[in-house]
């Protein structure tokens, strides 16, 4: 049976949502699915232009001549070679080489827990912890501008650190 140009519009029009979301599924770029999709009917229409043959199920016809047209769209991809621009070249530079991922996520981490000790500090030691590591105020300061000795910001401060050691362990 040799199809006419007719029975080719009838199979697009029954055929096409089927066959898009098959390759659409398949293949993130927009535009390449839809170039997909086109190879596919096209390589159809050529096909039943040319040969007399019925053809059973059309669609399951399709859906494998899509499958072709995957597997030669990523492999023609996979040989296509990467190109780095000079804006993605001068962003790895940028990233350090001694940079160590976990290391950072670890710290970050601890940094969390640590300060998340420190907020639930009765006030006067969080003031003593936050004005000696955040500000880097000597002990002798801090006294003075809360109006205490020296000595009991210095036993303060080591509570306190005890306090941090003894919640984190």
């Amino acid at each position: 049976m040799k199809y006419s140009p007719d029975d080719f519009t009838t199979i697009y029009h029954a055929t096409l949502t089927q066959v898009s979301k098959f390759v659409h599924f398949k293949v993130n770029d927009f535009e390449d699915a839809q170039e997909l999709v086109q190879n596919v009917y096209l390589d159809f229409y050529k096909y039943i232009c040319r040969n007399d043959k019925n053809i059973d199920n059309v669609s399951a016809y399709l859906i494998s001549m899509a499958k072709n047209e995957l597997t030669r769209y990523y492999k023609t991809k996979s040989e296509t070679p990467k190109i780095i621009t000079d804006e993605d070249n001068m962003m790895l530079e940028q990233i350090s080489d001694d940079q160590d991922l976990e290391v950072e996520v670890i710290n970050d981490l601890s940094c969390q827990e640590i300060w998340a000790i420190i907020e639930s500090m009765p006030a006067l030691d969080k003031q003593i912890l936050i004005a000696h590591y955040r500000f880097d105020l000597p002990f002798s300061e801090i006294a003075r501008s809360l109006n205490m000795p020296g000595s009991t910001v210095r036993s303060r401060h080591q509570t306190a650190i005890e306090t941090i050691k003894s919640k984190i362990k």
